[in-house]
């Protein structure tokens, strides 16, 4: 089975708020990165999303916090480029 992947950066005003978000997808194939107050006041988290079918866009109610980093920002899934997969 093919799978697809995207990737995408988030900030959330405060970790509790980012966790609520994470809750909704326990159980997944996605991969969560809690990187915790990356920008000042913020909570950042980066998310691998993986699906068997092609995602087009960030999930209901993540697109409004995805921030878009020059380069790859802070963090980095291994081997794979935020540029290269992101929404």
């Amino acid at each position: 089975m093919e799978e697809f992947i995207k990737m995408g950066k988030y900030e959330f005003d405060s970790e509790e708020q980012a966790e609520e978000k994470i809750a909704k997808f326990e159980g997944s194939n996605h991969l969560f990165a809690r990187l915790g107050a990356v920008t000042a006041g913020k909570f950042n988290v980066d998310v691998l999303w993986v699906s068997d079918e092609p995602l087009e866009d960030h999930p209901t109610g993540w697109k409004s916090k995805s921030v878009d980093p020059e380069g790859e920002g802070v963090h980095r899934f291994a081997g794979l480029s935020y540029q290269d997969f992101k929404f």
